[in-house]
């Protein structure tokens, strides 16, 4: 495995690896006007330059990753790459001919109990145009202003750093019980053709609680540009 220019981690967070920029996953400070749910506004195409690499990193599972108390590291050797789990929650891998399917929640799912309200859901489609029917970013986008219709939108973006292009959603659908807040991660890959979806959700009265968790996962998402 080679970091930049040949490879690249994604690492959202002040953390880098070797000479890697990072790349975040959280709209910009001062965005641009927001993404509209009828006509989203295309990103800006042009990364930053890479800082090269002057090593080949060691392979994921052998990476020492920072450590954050409250948390722990779920290394996933398929995606070369990692993410963590706040203690406590639980963690379940969903392999399908379709997808790669990862959670991590608050509550255990099982079989007999296969839902959950607050926690994170990662999808992984290799192939991505030939799983999903459409160019993985087209699909991302139309997804996203479908999810748009359906809630209060409270947050949309979209970013392109190094070989990684990403949008993003977050909005608060109401229920019968007051309401959830789902945040949306898209990361595309165009070189391997990879879509990875992240979406961390929880009840509206208990976001601030959850998102003081699920922010720092959001933030230190590690992925590997050759998956």
């Amino acid at each position: 495995m080679n970091l930049f220019p040949t490879c690249a981690l994604l690492m959202v967070t002040a953390f880098t690896l070797n000479a890697q920029e990072p790349v975040s996953s959280d709209p910009p400070t001062e965005p641009e006007a927001p993404t509209t749910p009828a006509d989203p506004t295309p990103a800006d195409p042009t990364p930053a330059d890479p800082a090269p690499a002057s090593e080949s990193p060691a392979p994921t599972e052998e990476l020492e990753l920072p450590e954050h108390p409250g948390f722990s590291w779920w290394r996933i050797p398929e995606l070369k790459g990692a993410i963590l789990v706040p203690e406590g929650w639980h963690t379940k891998a969903h392999p399908s001919d379709e997808s790669l399917a990862y959670f991590i929640t608050k509550s255990e799912i099982d079989d007999d109990n296969p839902s959950f309200d607050t926690g994170l859901s990662l999808n992984v489609f290799l192939k991505a145009k030939e799983t999903l029917g459409k160019d993985a970013l087209k699909w991302a986008t139309d997804y996203r202003r479908t999810a748009a219709s359906k809630g209060k939108v409270l947050e949309s973006w979209e970013k392109a750093r190094g070989p990684f292009k990403s949008l993003g959603l977050r909005l608060r659908v109401s229920d019968a019980e007051g309401g959830i807040v789902m945040h949306h991660l898209f990361v595309i890959n165009p070189k391997t053709d990879t879509l990875y979806f992240y979406f961390f959700e929880a009840p509206e009265k208990q976001w601030p609680a959850a998102w003081k968790k699920g922010e720092l996962m959001m933030k230190t998402l590690l992925i590997d540009d050759e998956v």
